[in-house]
């Protein structure tokens, strides 16, 4: 608003006449009044680093910034893709799918970009009953194990390591319809074994009602599954993890981790794409968050930009080229994924 004082001359009685102007911010530079992150629910591993995302959004940004909770990782991208969030945070299997419409997306492939290719790291297991005595994956011989799902990378995996323990073909293969199904039939004794995330809000839901155990995979194991699956990582658990799940302190937790990012719309506005990730990435902000989150000690801007699951968005490139992470080979990988859905921008 600007204000202009004019003086007017009436007689001989000098009156002054203030005119207030109100220029408008152009369309291309607003902010919403609210940035919405879509997260899983309260008690999973990635609510904490929603939460760090939004506190930092609301204090470098001019909007206010709110969690919302979601059960699963297609609902959320189903309400990302309605407009009832503004950015999600999943495993790369799921931007994958959804935007080269594939998997739980066949045929109806999504503009969505990536504001932070790799957040953290996610790690998923084969998720057990503790009385039922499984401790390693020869164990699962004769049993059901609800290890199929929507994610092809990672049927993949699951069914390369249970084949190199030579239960592939011993064992019955029961296929989730969505990860709602986890919980009841773990707790129902459905099934005997799931795979799925560690910290996931239903692991901990299995873990009140039954128990929950998890199978630690031999060396040999994690290098077969990591040899067919791109963007998954070897992982094994930290201390926090193992008290999470009463894992035997003294024994090692070997599995495989997806690697998490955070998704946006492609219509989302460029400098708010740009405006989010300053506000992650400037400087000492994560510091700020990290205690928040268990999952954000290792996370910085030279991971953010890894794992080309899809395109990134154009404000995230802006800024990741201002801040000397964004290479030729970057680029080239940009424009590799922009061709192969023909998204225009």
């Amino acid at each position: 608003m600007k204000k202009y004082v004019l003086a007017v001359m009436v007689g001989l009685l000098a009156v002054s006449v203030t005119l207030f102007i109100v220029t408008s911010t152009p369309a291309e530079e607003k902010w919403p009044s609210v940035i919405t992150f879509g997260s899983f629910v309260k008690g999973s591993a990635s609510y904490p680093t929603n939460v760090a995302l939004a506190k930092l959004a609301t204090k470098y940004t001019p909007a206010t910034a709110v969690v919302r909770e979601y059960a699963g990782g297609a609902p959320g991208m189903e309400a990302l893709i309605r407009g009832d969030i503004d950015t999600w945070g999943v495993g790369q299997n799921d931007f994958y799918n959804a935007y080269l419409g594939t998997g739980f997306w066949k045929g109806k492939p999504q503009d969505i970009r990536l504001l932070i290719g790799i957040w953290y790291f996610g790690p998923t297991g084969f998720g057990v009953r503790p009385r039922d005595n499984i401790r390693s994956l020869k164990d699962l011989a004769g049993k059901r194990c609800m290890v199929r799902s929507f994610l092809p990378y990672q049927n993949k995996l699951i069914e390369t390591v249970m084949t190199h323990a030579g239960v592939w073909d011993k064992a019955t293969i029961v296929k989730m319809g969505s990860t709602a199904d986890l919980a009841p039939a773990m707790i129902e004794k459905k099934v005997d074994c799931f795979y799925w995330a560690i910290g996931g809000a239903y692991s901990l839901q299995i873990k009140q009602a039954v128990g929950i155990d998890w199978i630690s995979l031999t060396e040999e194991e994690q290098r077969v599954g990591l040899a067919v699956t791109p963007g998954e990582v070897a992982w094994t658990a930290p201390r926090w993890i193992l008290e999470m799940y009463d894992y035997p302190s003294d024994k090692v937790l070997r599995s495989h981790a997806y690697c998490f990012g955070i998704g946006v719309r492609g219509d989302m506005p460029d400098h708010v794409a740009y405006g989010i990730l300053k506000a992650v990435y400037g400087e000492n902000h994560l510091d700020e968050v990290r205690v928040l989150s268990q999952d954000l000690t290792d996370t910085n801007i030279e991971l953010a930009v890894q794992g080309f699951w899809l395109p990134f968005h154009p404000g995230a490139v802006k800024f990741y080229e201002e801040q000397g992470v964004w290479t030729a080979a970057m680029e080239a990988r940009q424009k590799e994924w922009l061709a192969k859905r023909g998204f225009s921008k």
